[in-house]
């Protein structure tokens, strides 16, 4: 009988440590890369910025010509992470970028 609550110990102990050293991970969005950024130029077309960031998370109702990509990232307790980046049209052509990343100098 001393063996198999030795064994039931172990395994329960096991079991607590595993849940201590599991990390909760919650990430949403799009997450964008500077690269893609890099890649945007005045005059694309809405077609064009989403083939180069793809679908935007939000397009405002009342300001259709407003996309905007944000992404967050949660893990564990840690503080929330969170990037945005939002795009301008007029007439369906980029005029403007604002965000959380290095803007080409020709769409601020």
């Amino acid at each position: 009988m001393p063996q198999i609550l030795r064994l039931l110990l172990v395994v329960v102990m096991s079991i607590s440590l595993f849940g201590c050293a599991h990390q909760m991970t919650i990430q949403q969005g799009v997450q964008l890369q500077q690269e893609q950024i890099n890649e945007l130029k005045p005059g694309m077309t809405q077609a064009q910025v989403e083939y180069v960031l793809g679908t935007p998370n939000l397009i405002d109702p009342y300001h259709p010509n407003t996309w905007y990509y944000i992404y967050t990232n949660k893990i564990n307790r840690d503080p929330m992470t969170q990037q945005k980046f939002v795009v301008y049209f007029k007439n369906n052509q980029l005029i403007k970028a604002t965000g959380d990343f290095v803007i080409p100098a020709n769409l601020h």
